[in-house]
């Protein structure tokens, strides 16, 4: 469909979905005033911009998406964890020796949801100032917001439970829940013990060499990834890599939008 003449050097923020979610929340005394439910136009985005503003929108469905799955997978773990301690209470005592390995299984879930939630981030947080860089305003804060909000990223970690700076709410329920998580652990471990033995001794055994080798294993790996810091420096190796260091250098807010 061809643009009129007086429409032609402009594009609609609807092109570009995160940045029209953001500008229709900033009100703006040198923005022209506006009826009805049209939108305000930015200057025509050249590719890479647009290409930007389509990647960032996808990180933030991202974001969204690993938030809800990290939390169905914590209640997927609760209800599991309490249905074995029903059974084990009820009826077989055995069923005790399983809450450890579904706990353990339900922390590594939960990391891996987290380190996605992390990925997307990091990416967003980019394109976010390349974006605003480009259009000429500060804009797009959601990093900004999650950064104080949620939790920083680039710094020392269990997971999203920051060690330094405050427990924010996010890190707060996080760590919730991995008290529980260990506590569950450990009960399970302690009200199956008595049935371990009543079978074959090297069955006994091979199961607590499994189980131990298992909390180990995972230990190790995540504070090599997450505590380390190993997972957040990749990021940042790339992202500094494609972007530069310095590609938060952007007009203040309260410049106005130049328009065509």
């Amino acid at each position: 469909m061809q643009q009129s003449p007086q429409h032609a050097g402009v594009a609609e923020l609807a092109d570009a979905p995160d940045l029209g979610s953001g500008i229709e929340r900033c009100g703006s005394s040198s923005l022209p005033t506006r009826t009805g439910f049209s939108r305000p136009t930015l200057p025509v985005m050249d590719d890479r911009t647009r290409i930007a503003a389509d990647q960032l929108a996808r990180m933030r469905g991202m974001t969204g998406m690993y938030h809800r799955q990290f939390y169905a997978d914590i209640n997927l773990t609760s209800i599991a964890t309490t249905a074995l301690f029903i059974v084990g209470w009820g009826w077989v005592p055995q069923a005790f020796l399983l809450i450890p390995i579904v706990t353990l299984g339900g922390a590594v879930r939960t990391a891996f949801d987290a380190s996605y939630l992390i990925f997307a981030r990091w990416y967003a947080m980019y394109l976010e100032q390349y974006v605003n860089g480009k259009i000429g305003s500060r804009i797009l804060v959601a990093s900004e917001l999650e950064a104080t909000y949620l939790f920083d990223l680039g710094t020392t970690k269990i997971v999203t439970i920051p060690l330094k700076g405050g427990l924010p709410w996010f890190g707060f329920v996080t760590l919730f829940y991995t008290v529980i998580g260990v506590a569950s652990f450990g009960f399970g471990l302690a009200l199956g013990w008595g049935t371990l033995f009543t079978g074959p001794t090297a069955l006994a055994v091979a199961y607590l060499v499994f189980v131990i080798g298992l909390t180990v294993t995972a230990l190790a790996a995540g504070t090599w990834w997450f505590v380390g810091g190993e997972g957040e420096r990749r990021l940042s190796t790339v992202l500094i890599e494609r972007f530069g260091g310095d590609v938060t250098a952007c007009p203040q807010p309260n410049e106005t939008l130049r328009r065509s």
